[in-house]
């Protein structure tokens, strides 16, 4: 069962960015489905590496967006992205000792920044 079912309510507007918010989500109840199975270790290490690099995809996408439209509040957009990309590279780390454990904190983490940076931050950026 997923953690999170995507809706229209998480949609800010801009096509090529909601497909791509829609996309984490999927990776992130990908997670929460595979924690309690008996791989647990090789498929967080799997949901982290695709984490970092679909969200390298998004956040370029998104940066070189803020660009094109001359936003106004990129740095602390980006700072926002840094931040998210710091914490995820950490968690990897705590990882390699207790996969277990730290698939629970993953998702933790994951569920209330993306929520948060969509329904917020990306929707002022939309705006």
């Amino acid at each position: 069962m997923p953690l999170l079912i995507w809706s229209d309510d998480y949609c800010i507007g801009i096509p090529e960015l909601d497909a791509q918010h829609e996309q984490l989500l999927v990776i992130l109840n990908r997670l929460y489905d595979s924690i309690s199975g008996e791989r647990v270790s090789r498929i967080v290490s799997d949901a982290i590496d695709e984490l970092n690099s679909y969200t390298g995809t998004h956040f370029s996408a998104e940066e070189a967006y803020m660009q094109e439209i001359g936003y106004g509040h990129a740095e602390s957009h980006i700072a926002e992205h840094d931040c998210f990309r710091t914490n995820v590279n950490d968690l990897a780390r705590l990882s390699e000792n207790d996969r277990s454990k730290i698939s629970n904190d993953l998702i933790e983490f994951l569920w209330e920044w993306l929520l948060n940076h969509i329904l917020v931050v990306d929707r002022k950026l939309a705006a």
